[in-house]
């Protein structure tokens, strides 16, 4: 089975967010961090999202990468209009 990470570089050094079956799992709670960590330090930290595999690790396939991103994106903009409609 294949277990997918986060990890964020912030003076936490928060590190897996998640163990998920899908990159695309990871959107809602790595979104939910870096709104909280924008709003504190007002810039989006450096982060890595990684595969793994009977015990090795690697980086995500193209199409992993690409479904994570289309996920992230699509939970940023849910949050920020959640927020904007809040407010």
């Amino acid at each position: 089975m294949i277990h997918y990470y986060v990890d964020i570089d912030t003076p936490e050094r928060l590190s897996d967010i998640g163990s998920v079956a899908s990159p695309a799992d990871l959107a809602y709670p790595l979104a939910n961090a870096l709104i909280l960590i924008e709003k504190r330090d007002s810039a989006r930290p450096p982060f890595k999202v990684r595969a793994e595999e009977d015990g090795n690790t690697r980086d995500l396939t193209e199409a992993e990468q690409d479904a994570f991103d289309a996920a992230l994106q699509q939970a940023l903009d849910e949050l920020e209009r959640a927020r904007r409609e809040a407010g």
